[in-house]
């Protein structure tokens, strides 16, 4: 199998990149301009702030992003389906230093989305959070890819806010989580204690 490297990046990225796979540093700045925020669904905020719509979800993220210093919300998109019993979040994040402070942003926000939108909005019943890297081969060729995904019931954030089990923080929000999935070239970059509680690098 063709050996990868990654470079988890955002829109204009200035600094230093890690390259994952590679342990290898680069300068400079990638991509285009940063872009704001978009988000898929209604676009004005609604008259009733327990209303599902993009608008409303976009706000009460940003509103509870201070919860978690480690959250990320660059580059957000949010969705609700017609169905209106669930929420996916898509971020890429600016700036990550490593595929250990990924896992930590993808946890920060795993716990962002579950304190905006589980109860706020009664008729969630799932949400979905990705946070997406610019993955480069060994080529050079570049492809946005998905570097963390997990999926979150609202039973699950019950369950911590009822205290029938303990509520996690950034290090072991992905472990919490009903579903995850860890990219591989991340997951194979990461160390034993930087993998902490998670065992495999889906479920």
């Amino acid at each position: 199998m063709t050996s990868r490297r990654v470079v988890i990046s955002g829109l204009a990225l200035v600094g230093l990149l890690l390259v994952l796979a590679g342990a290898a540093f680069v300068t400079g700045v990638v991509g285009p301009a940063a872009t704001p925020p978009t988000a898929t669904g209604e676009t004005v905020a609604s008259g009733d702030p327990h209303a599902l719509t993009v608008a409303n979800v976009t706000r009460s993220l940003r509103d509870n992003a201070g919860f978690m210093p480690l959250a990320t919300l660059d580059n957000l998109r949010v969705t609700v389906p017609p169905s209106a019993d669930e929420v996916d979040l898509v971020v890429r994040p600016n700036l990550v230093p490593d595929e250990h402070a990924f896992l930590l942003q993808a946890g920060a926000d795993e716990l962002v989305a579950a304190k905006a939108i589980v109860g706020w909005y009664p008729s969630v019943q799932r949400i979905s959070v990705t946070l997406e890297g610019t993955f480069t081969d060994a080529a050079g060729r570049s492809t946005v890819l998905p570097g963390v995904s997990l999926t979150l019931s609202s039973a699950t954030v019950q369950a911590w806010s009822s205290g029938t089990v303990a509520a996690p923080d950034a290090d072991t929000a992905l472990c919490y989580a009903d579903t995850y999935a860890i990219n591989p070239t991340i997951w194979d970059s990461l160390s034993t204690s930087d993998r902490g509680c998670l065992a495999t690098p889906m479920r």
